[in-house]
This record gives structure tokens, sequence and C-alpha cells, in this order.
């Protein structure tokens, strides 16, 4: 039986419905593009955000701030007026910006051009109590970009905050304004125990600290602390710090260390300044070898005296300290805890450390960070430092370029933080979302409200793009942020 020849008009109609198929799919795509690039970034909005806070002070109820981020701009275009007329129209208290003023491609005379356009743009935004701005990577970039920012920003009344603290008056309540710069907010690797020593591997960036817990309240001082160390790499830092207070979450101590850019062990105060005396060992510290050390330090009524000395720890204890110094200052530090420190790369540890004070010789020993003889700081320093500077009984509203503060200032009790960097994830798929936010929070923090603990974080979708100029259900905005005070547990009830 012969077979069926097929049919070529049934081919061509199969062929041509593919075709268009084809052609559909295309213009569709196409014309998605077109939206994601030329429609949705201009379509900047007003989004009206309520934070309802537990315990906020009666005189910041219905406080309204002015949120921008990422501005991004390449020169005044429809963007930046739609901005001028959206700030027009909320007519808050406050303005605040965290960051990336102008495009981070922007060089030269162009750059300096844009930046001041933009900031006559953020200083003409109306508000009763100041505008407020922190860094982002874009003024990162260098320290004449950060002048030129800052300059531009400040002759317009906006005030740039690097790790900074300002305030103002809302009627009775001193409003704090806690300004982070541009930071690295990845975990270092924590100290551990084996057996009876102390390491910490790999990078510790900016810095690992473990220190020895005292009861709340107590400052030990006058004390003695000796034992031995090693380090894997030129690259290592390795140190001790006394009179320690960041337990207390206060950023005060002194510390003898080695860093990779001075191999030297030397005294190196943090809070504080030595007043005279001799800071720096005169010998350099190599990888591989164990050293011991003692440090001894002492208060009276008018200073305190740190001194300390480093050895081969195969050889014979040096009879003279190799460094000693006085701290007769104002700031002086007099009592803290001790601990220990490491930062950069490579394998840092810590053996037969002893402790002699008033309360006779300890051997210490423990598990690590978990243990409940040590822990860590509960934030970096520079975090610390800034909770010194708000001014007591004062509310604390921080601003940071990226979320990453967020589990920090939850740490530190802090109520509100306002963020930007993510642009939202920029590109939202449906069904999926957002594919990457570049934060170390993750794709869940993309934008919005959320809450750990007491703190709260609002992260702004912000105004303009970044690596890509698109937008696709992402739409930009500045938003308008109103304070409330939570109802109390049970009202209404």
């Amino acid at each position: 039986m012969a077979g069926h020849e097929p049919d070529s008009r049934t081919e061509g109609l199969r062929h041509g419905r593919a075709g268009l198929w084809l052609a559909a799919a295309a213009a569709l795509f196409g014309c998605l593009i077109l939206y994601a690039g030329l429609v949705e970034p201009y379509e900047v909005r007003l989004e009206r955000v309520s934070v309802k806070i537990d315990g906020l002070p009666d005189d910041l109820a219905g406080l309204k701030i002015l949120h921008l981020s990422d501005l991004e701009s390449t020169g005044i275009g429809l963007k930046e007026e739609k901005v001028a007329a959206l700030g027009r129209e909320a007519d808050a208290d406050l303005v605040v910006m965290t960051g990336d003023l102008v495009a981070k491609s922007l060089r030269g005379e162009v750059r300096r051009r844009v930046t001041e356009e933009a900031a006559d743009l953020v200083g003409g935004l109306p508000s009763r109590l100041g505008r407020w701005f922190v860094e982002g990577h874009g003024e990162r970039t260098s320290d004449a970009i950060r002048m030129q920012t800052a300059t531009a920003l400040g002759t317009r009344g906006v005030t740039y905050l690097d790790d900074e603290v300002d305030s103002t008056m809302v009627g009775g309540t001193r409003l704090a304004i806690v300004g982070f710069g541009v930071h690295s907010y990845s975990k270092p690797s924590p100290f551990r125990a084996e057996g009876d020593h102390f390491v910490q591997d790999g990078l510790s960036a900016p810095g690992s600290y473990l220190d020895l817990n005292v009861a709340p309240g107590e400052l030990p001082r006058d004390y003695e602390l000796s034992g031995e160390f090693r380090f894997s790499s030129d690259r290592s830092g390795i140190g001790v710090t006394f009179y320690n207070q960041l337990p207390m979450n206060r950023d005060r101590f002194y510390r003898l260390r080695r860093t990779a850019s001075k191999k030297q062990m030397h005294l190196s105060p943090h809070g504080t300044v030595f007043s005279a005396g001799r800071s720096a060992y005169p010998a350099v510290t190599h990888p591989g070898i164990w050293y011991g050390f003692r440090v001894n330090v002492t208060t009276d009524d008018g200073s305190t005296h740190v001194r300390a000395k480093v050895w081969p720890a195969e050889g014979p204890e040096p009879p003279l300290w190799g460094v000693d110094c006085i701290d007769a200052t104002s700031t002086r530090i007099e009592g803290g805890t001790l601990g220990l420190w490491s930062a950069g790369t490579g394998r840092k540890e810590f053996r037969d450390l002893v402790l002699k004070g008033a309360h006779g010789v300890r051997r210490l020993e423990g598990d690590g960070a978990g243990s409940a003889e040590w822990s860590a700081p509960k934030a970096p320093d520079f975090i610390l430092s800034a909770s010194q500077r708000i001014p007591q009984g004062a509310w604390p509203l921080v601003l940071s370029h990226t979320p990453d503060v967020f589990p920090y200032a939850a740490a530190m009790g802090w109520p509100l933080v306002l963020a930007g960097h993510t642009q939202g994830g920029q590109i939202r798929i449906p069904f999926i979302g957002v594919l990457t936010t570049d934060t170390e929070l993750g794709r869940h923090f993309a934008s919005g409200l959320f809450r750990k603990g007491p703190t709260q974080l609002f992260i702004t979708r912000g105004v303009g793009t970044t690596r890509v100029p698109f937008r696709f259900l992402v739409p930009p905005e500045v938003a308008l942020i109103t304070l409330e005070r939570a109802p109390a547990e049970g009202a209404g009830r």
C-alpha cells in the first residue's frame, strides 16, 4: 500500500504559525525591554509609609521624614524634576538621603557639574528641621569625590554624615541623626578553643574580637596578662586588648598588636591617646614563631600606665619592658576587661593565657565566643563609637546606605533604620522575585519595612538604577515616612 505524501500546505501552515509565535514573542520581549528601559525608570512615585514604634516620644508622633536614595543622577532631567515636585508635595519635617547622589560612571568636570546640580535639588527640598546625607558607594570612590560631594551639599544646607551623629530638637525631644558611612559588614570567622589554644582562622576584616566577660558594671583595673601567640601569614594581624570596654558598648581600649603594615608589636590606644612614653617594640615579628608576651596596666588618680614586653617563646623573658606609655589625658581609660584581637588572613593562635590581678592568678580557658566566659562584641567598633556620641536621652534615627547595619542596630536596641542601596532589586521576575539585592542580608531584604526585636528597618527602592539602566515591576520611589506611636499591648481589649 502506497504511503501518503506530506501535505505541503499543512506543513506550511504549521511553520507559519510557529513563525508567528516567535515573532509575537520577540515583539513582546522587545516591548518589555522598551518599557523596562524607557518607561518604568521614570515613573517616580511618592510612597507614603507609616511606621508604628513602641515607646515613641509624643513630640515625634506624626513626624514626617522624606527619604530618598540612589538618585544616580546624570544631570537634571525628568526623574530629577519629578523628585523635586514630589518633595514639594510631601512637605516633610526633615529630609534624609542615603547615598549615591550621582552616577558612579561620571568623571571630571561632568561629575562636578552634575554633583552641583543634584546638590541644588536635595538642598531645595522643603524641610522644617533640616536635611542630612550619608555616603553611598559612589561617594566612596575617592577622597576627592567625597570632599566634592560633602562641600556641594554643605553649601546648600545639607549635613554630610560619615560615622557621625548630629541632632535637632523636635518640641522638647532631641532627635539624634546617626549616619554611617560605607563599611564591610561581612562577619569575620570567630575565635574558637582547641584544647588550651584560642584560634581564629581565615580572613578577619575589619577584625575579630573575643572579650573576657565581667560582671555588669564592673571595670577591672590594675592587672597583668601574659601568654604566647603565633600567626601563620605576614598579612596577619594579632594582638590583645586590655582596659577593654567593648562589653559595655563603649569603643574604648588599649591594645598591643602587630598588623600587616606595622610588623613590630606596638601599643595602640583606642578612644584616647598616650601622653608620653615609648609605644613601639623595636623587633619585627615573623610568621610561624611562638612569641611570649606580658602586659601590665595600672591606674592611679591622674594617669593610666601601660607596659609590655614581647620575646621569642623559646628564649628567656627579657628583664625590661619593651614598651612603656602613660595616658594622663582627660580621655584616659581607667578600667575594663581584656580580650583577644585578630585581623587579616591566616591562622592566629594564643595559648597559656594567665591573668594576675587583685583576685589572684587565673588561667584563662574557655570554648571561644560561645562560652559563658567569653563573648564577641555585639557590634563593630564604628557602631559602638557612634553609640557613645548619641546625646543622653535622645531618640536615635539611623541612616545607612546599605541595610546590612540592621542586625547590629537591632543589637543596640535602636528603633529605626533607613537604608537604600538595593534599588528594590531593580528587576522583579513574576513568581520568582528579585534576582539580587547586593547585600549580606539576602534577596528577601529588597525593599519595604522589616522588624527585628525592637528595631525596624525601612529600605527604599530608590530613584536611579545601577549596572543596567532597567527597572521592571520595581518602580522608583521617594518615600514619605510618618512616625506613629504603636498602641500599647492590650489596648482596645
